[in-house]
């Protein structure tokens, strides 16, 4: 798949979804689990040129929540961003789809008390 097919993915699920500095696709996203439950947020998501075969290293977010596994780091998008450092370690395993990576997102989400 090209970038186009990628950011059709995400604009199936999330209609809001723009083109951020050429290399992240931006969204809207209201937190489904943990102790953040029904927050909005936004997430950005680094372009990853071999989709599906790899997916995105993990999610940029805003406004800065921390995580409390740690590796939360400095975003390139600015100072409201920070960067989580979360592989999705059953990747190839998934059906590599965004909807599959969303999956791993929400894990990510449930972590925070």
């Amino acid at each position: 798949m090209e970038f186009n097919d990628f950011l059709m993915e995400v604009h199936s699920i999330y209609t809001d979804a723009a083109l951020v500095n050429e290399n992240f696709v931006e969204f809207e996203f209201q937190i489904p689990v943990g102790g953040r439950l029904g927050e909005s947020i936004k997430i950005a998501l680094t372009f990853v040129p071999d989709w599906p075969l790899s997916c995105p290293p993990g999610p940029h977010v805003s406004p800065r929540i921390g995580h409390p596994d740690g590796n939360v780091h400095a975003s390139p998008l600015g100072e409201t961003w920070e960067y989580w450092s979360r592989p999705f370690p059953e990747w190839a395993q998934s059906d590599r789809t965004f909807k599959a990576y969303m999956s791993h997102i929400r894990a990510l989400f449930a972590r925070i008390a």
